[in-house]
C-alpha cells in the first residue's frame, strides 16, 4: 500500500501492467541445452534485447534461462542481457542451463528460490517467489517451471501446483507465470480451485504455446489472485521464432 507522510492511506487509480512469460529454451531455440552456437553472438544478443524491448513489459518471467548466451560460455545472459535492460534480476538454478528468472524495474524483495518437493527422480523443476509493489499493491510474484514428461506426470504436476497455492496462502494479491508444462488445460482446474484467474484456460480460452512451429499443448501460462488484481488480456505472440515456445503477453489491470 502507499502511505503519507502521516499514515494514512493514498487511494490509487487501477493501472494496467504488462507480463512477458517466455520459456526461451536455453538460447537454443530447439528446447536443447547448449547455448547460442552460432558465429554473431552479438547480432543475436541484439535480437533478444530488440524482441524484449518491443514488448515494453514491466515483469519478465523465463524460463529455461541460461547462465550463459553462448554454447562457449562466455557472455553472460544477467550482465550482458538481462541487467541492461531491467533494473533487478533474480536468477535461480544449480546449473548453468534449465535455470528460471525474474526480471522487474522495481525492487524485488524477500526473493526465495528452490525445487519443488515433489518431483520426478533426478528431476529439478524450480520456482522463484518474490515479493514486489506495483501501483501501491504488494505482490507475491513466482516464476515456476513445473515437471515435464507429459500427462504421466499430472498428479506431480498438481502436487507441485499445491506447493505454490500453499507457499502463497498468506498474501493478498499473487501473480504466478511460467512453464506449467501442462499437456491438457484441464490440468489448470487445481490453481482455479484455490481461487486463481488463469489467462491460459479461463475466459480467454485454451491456447496452444509448444511446439513451435505447429504447437499442441497449453504449457505457458499466467494466473493472478487477488481482489487488486484482475485479468485484462492474454496472448500469444505467434510471430516469434527465438525458442520452441511461444511467448505470453499478459496485461493485468492493479489496484
Amino acid at each position: 500500500m502507499v502511505y503519507d507522510i502521516d499514515g494514512n492511506n493514498v487511494i490509487t487509480e487501477p493501472k494496467s501492467y504488462r507480463i512477458l512469460e517466455y520459456n526461451i529454451a536455453n538460447f537454443t531455440g530447439d528446447g536443447t541445452f547448449d547455448g547460442y552456437s552460432g558465429d554473431d553472438l552479438d547480432g543475436y544478443v541484439a535480437e533478444w534485447a530488440k524482441f524484449i524491448g518491443n514488448c515494453n513489459a514491466d515483469i519478465c518471467l523465463f524460463a529455461e534461462s541460461r547462465t550463459y548466451v553462448d554454447s562457449k560460455n562466455t557472455l553472460e545472459s544477467k550482465s550482458g542481457l538481462f541487467d541492461k535492460l531491467y533494473k533487478y534480476v533474480a536468477e535461480y538454478g544449480d546449473a548453468v542451463s534449465w535455470r528460471v528468472a525474474t526480471l522487474t524495474n522495481v525492487a524485488q524483495l524477500n526473493v526465495r528460490s528452490a525445487k519443488f518437493t515433489n518431483q520426478i527422480s533426478g528431476g529439478g523443476s524450480k520456482y522463484i517467489t518474490t515479493d514486489i509493489t506495483l501501483n501501491g499493491v504488494d505482490i507475491c510474484l513466482i516464476i515456476a517451471h513445473f515437471v515435464h514428461g507429459g500427462s504421466a506426470n499430472a498428479t506431480i504436476r498438481k502436487k507441485q501446483m499445491q506447493e505454490l497455492i500453499t507457499l502463497s496462502a498468506n498474501y493478498d494479491n499473487v501473480i504466478i507465470g511460467g512453464d506449467f508444462n501442462t499437456q491438457d488445460i484441464s490440468e489448470v482446474s487445481t490453481f482455479m480451485d484455490a481461487g486463481f484467474v488463469m489467462g491460459n484456460g479461463g475466459i480467454f480460452g485454451e491456447q496452444f504455446t509448444q511446439s513451435r512451429p505447429t504447437p499442441t499443448y497449453p504449457v505457458d501460462n499466467v494466473c493472478v489472485k487477488g481482489e487488486k488484481l484482475r485479468l485484462q488480456s492474454f496472448k500469444v505472440l505467434y510471430d516469434c521464432e527465438l525458442s520452441d515456445h511461444y511467448p505470453t503477453i499478459t496485461d493485468i489491470i492493479i489496484g
